[in-house]
């Protein structure tokens, strides 16, 4: 009866171990050639969280989604946040560091379209008075930029 019991208990670390390390493991993917799932751009999908965040999580979250929009913000850990300037709201976009060597040639205020996973966003509010809206995109490359 113990040696069963310690069979079981030892399948069942080594069963675990192995999906931990294949889910510690895996590789995140690479949609630089991947053709999106939706194409708009930055003001847009911001608008559509705004108006209506739950048909908006449905049409975008956990999709690729290619985004055009100004550059409002540049920051050195590879995040590229599109709006308009003076606005609140904005798409950040983790950048893959896969490819690096696309995301440091862009600067603010250039125009730039991006593709990536939408993971999420954040809508912020104070005494019923939007303060802005972020939408959150990761595994992000630059598709082309002027």
């Amino acid at each position: 009866m113990k040696r069963t019991i310690l069979i079981v208990v030892i399948l069942v670390l080594v069963i675990g171990g192995w999906y931990g390390y294949r889910l510690y493991s895996e590789k995140n993917p690479d949609l630089k050639d991947r053709k999106p799932d939706v194409s708009t751009d930055a003001a847009a999908m911001i608008l559509a969280f705004d108006r209506d965040s739950s048909a908006a999580s449905k049409q975008f979250i956990n999709k690729i989604v290619e985004v055009k929009g100004n550059i409002s913000k540049v920051d050195t850990s590879g995040v590229i946040a599109l709006g308009t300037a003076g606005e609140m709201s904005t798409v950040e976009c983790t950048m893959d560091k896969r490819h690096k060597e696309d995301y440091v040639q862009v600067k603010e205020g250039e125009q730039v379209s991006i593709k990536g996973r939408v993971t999420g966003f954040k809508s912020e509010t104070m005494l019923d008075i939007n303060l802005g809206t972020t939408v959150e995109m990761n595994f992000c490359t630059v598709q082309n930029h002027k």
